[in-house]
Order: C-alpha cells, then sequence, then structure tokens
C-alpha cells in the first residue's frame, strides 16, 4: 500500500483501508474537518465512515478505517 494521495483519489485511483479492505469514496466536499465520506467494504457488509482531506479516519491516531492508495497491478 502507499500513503494516500488525495489528487490521484479524485482521478479514481483504487483506495483501500490500512487493513486492506477495498473503500469506495462518495464524495471528497462534505462541509466538515472531515470532507472525504467512504465506504469501506468487509466479507458482508459496507461501513459509512468519514476522513480528513489526508485521509486519515482520527487526525492524531493511527486507526484500520485510514485511507491508502491500493496497489496497481503491473501489465507486462
Amino acid at each position: 500500500m502507499e500513503p494516500f494521495n488525495l489528487k490521484e483519489a479524485e482521478e479514481g485511483k483504487p483506495v483501500c483501508n490500512r487493513i486492506g479492505n477495498d473503500v469506495r469514496i462518495i464524495c471528497f466536499d462534505r462541509i466538515s474537518k472531515y470532507p472525504i465520506v467512504a465506504l469501506h467494504s468487509s466479507p458482508y457488509l459496507e461501513q459509512v465512515c468519514t476522513h480528513t482531506s489526508n485521509g486519515k479516519s482520527h487526525p492524531e491516531v493511527p486507526s484500520s478505517f485510514d485511507l491508502f492508495m491500493k496497489e496497481q497491478k503491473k501489465r507486462n
């Protein structure tokens, strides 16, 4: 996983959380100090979470819900 990159996420590049689960970003412009609204996938459900513009679910404490850029498979 690579660190979260807001510009790349806005361009539609894949995002995951700290534990590697897929994340679908719903919006980047919520009026709040947590402007990113995302759905975190697990085997049985999706959970709504909000994030700072740098992908943190809590600004001071690491969380399994923090956002990362998902590694993309390279084509040969």
